[in-house]
C-alpha cells in the first residue's frame, strides 16, 4: 500500500481506559480504516467489556462500525481461571464517569470469526488485527481458520514484559491471562514473523502526564466541551487509581495505543527517528499456579523468522497522534450534531 492508502485494521479489546485511547486511534486517524471490534474478558468481564465497547462506539458517534463479542474465559479454561483488574479500571471496567447508553448490540462470536474471515480475504494480505487483551480471540480465530493465516499482514499486541512485570510478581497481565494463546501466536511457524509485540519496556514509558492530561482537558480552554470532560474524568480514575496500586507518581502509562501507533510506523505513515525493536524468539510459562506463570522468556536461538519486539518509540510523536485523534474525535462529534449524553 502507499502512504496515501488508509491501513485495514480490526481491534481487538477489553475495555479498559487505555483500551479508549486504542479505540480513539483507531477510529479517527486519518489513515486507518477500522472495519470492526471484537470484546474479550481482561480488564473486566466479558459481559462489562462488550457494554463498554458499544458504550465508548456511541459516545464517539462511530455506530457504522461492527462490533462483535469474543470468548469469556481463556483457552485452556476452567482449568486456567481470567483474572479482573478492578484495582486499577473500577468494577465495571471504565470507572470514572457514568457511560452512555449503548445504542448498537453486539454481535456473536460465530459472526465475529466469519466476517474477520471475510474481511482478511476482502484485503488480502494487506489487513492488520491489534489486540490489547488476552490473545484468546485471536489464537482462537487463526485456530479455527488456519487458511486465514497467510492473508493477516501484522499482529500487533500489546503485552509482555521482557524482564519487566506488573502482574503476579513475574508476569504481565494479558499475557499472562491467557499464556497457551500467546505461546500459540509466538510460535506458530506461519504467524511468528507476524506478530509485533509491544511490551511493557516501552509502555511504561509512555506516561499521561500533567501536561498531557491538561491538553485533553482545561477549564479554561473547554469547559463546555462534554466529550473532553468526559474522556478526562476517565483518565483522572485511571491516573489515581495507578498511583495508589502500581505507584506511579507521575501518571499513568496509556499501554494499549501503542499497538495501533506501531502499525503506523510499519506501514510507512509515521517515521520514528528513536525507534527500537529487535526479533526475540519467545515462550510464555504456561504452568497454572506454577512459580512463573505467565512470564515470557527468550530463546537462545532469536532470528528474523521470529516476533518484532519493540522496545523504544518517539515518545513526543506517539503524544501528537493521541493529542490528535482527540482533536478530530471532538470536531466530529460537533459537526455531526450528535447528541450524546456524557453526563
Amino acid at each position: 500500500m502507499t502512504i496515501t492508502q488508509k491501513i485495514p485494521l480490526w481491534l481487538d479489546c477489553d475495555p479498559g481506559h487505555d483500551d479508549m485511547i486504542a479505540i480513539l486511534l483507531s477510529a479517527f486517524h486519518p489513515n486507518i480504516n477500522l472495519v470492526g471490534l471484537s470484546s474479550v474478558f481482561g480488564n473486566s468481564t466479558l459481559p462489562n467489556t462488550t457494554f463498554n465497547l458499544l458504550s465508548l462506539i456511541t459516545g464517539l458517534n462511530k455506530l457504522e462500525i461492527p462490533v462483535y463479542q469474543g470468548n469469556e474465559f481463556p483457552l485452556n479454561y476452567p482449568a486456567k481461571k481470567p483474572s479482573t483488574a478492578p484495582g486499577i479500571h473500577g468494577d465495571n471496567g471504565l470507572g470514572g464517569h457514568r457511560l452512555p447508553r449503548p445504542i448498537n448490540k453486539a454481535q456473536s462470536i460465530d459472526q465475529f470469526y466469519q466476517d474477520l474471515a471475510a474481511k482478511l480475504e476482502l484485503y488480502d494480505g494487506e489487513l492488520s488485527i491489534a489486540a490489547v487483551g488476552p490473545l484468546t480471540n485471536i489464537a482462537d480465530f487463526f485456530r479455527k481458520y488456519p487458511d486465514c493465516k497467510s492473508l493477516v499482514k501484522y499482529i500487533s499486541i500489546m503485552g509482555g514484559g521482557i524482564g519487566i512485570y506488573n502482574f503476579k510478581g513475574h508476569g504481565e497481565f494479558n499475557i499472562w491471562n491467557d499464556p497457551t494463546a500467546a505461546n500459540f501466536l509466538f510460535q506458530d511457524p506461519i504467524l511468528r514473523h507476524k506478530v509485533l509485540l509491544s511490551p511493557l519496556n516501552v509502555t511504561h514509558t509512555l506516561i499521561l502526564n500533567t501536561t498531557i492530561q491538561h491538553l485533553i482537558y482545561n477549564k479554561d480552554q473547554y469547559e463546555d466541551d462534554p466529550f473532553r470532560r468526559f474522556l478526562s474524568d476517565l483518565m483522572i480514575f485511571f491516573a489515581e487509581s495507578y498511583k495508589k496500586n502500581q505507584e506511579f507518581p507521575d501518571g499513568p502509562p496509556i499501554h494499549d495505543p501503542i499497538a495501533v501507533y506501531v502499525l503506523l510506523v510499519k506501514y510507512g505513515i509515521l517515521g520514528d527517528s528513536q525507534w527500537k525493536e529487535s526479533n526475540l524468539e519467545l515462550h510464555v510459562d504456561e504452568q497454572i499456579n506454577g512459580e512463573k506463570e505467565g512470564e515470557i522468556s527468550v530463546g537462545l536461538e532469536s532470528g528474523p523468522n521470529d516476533p518484532s519486539v519493540i522496545f523504544g518509540v518517539d515518545v513526543q510523536l506517539f503524544w501528537d497522534q493521541v493529542l490528535e485523534v482527540i482533536r478530530l474525535a471532538d470536531v466530529h462529534l460537533k459537526d455531526s450534531g450528535a447528541k450524546i449524553d456524557y453526563d
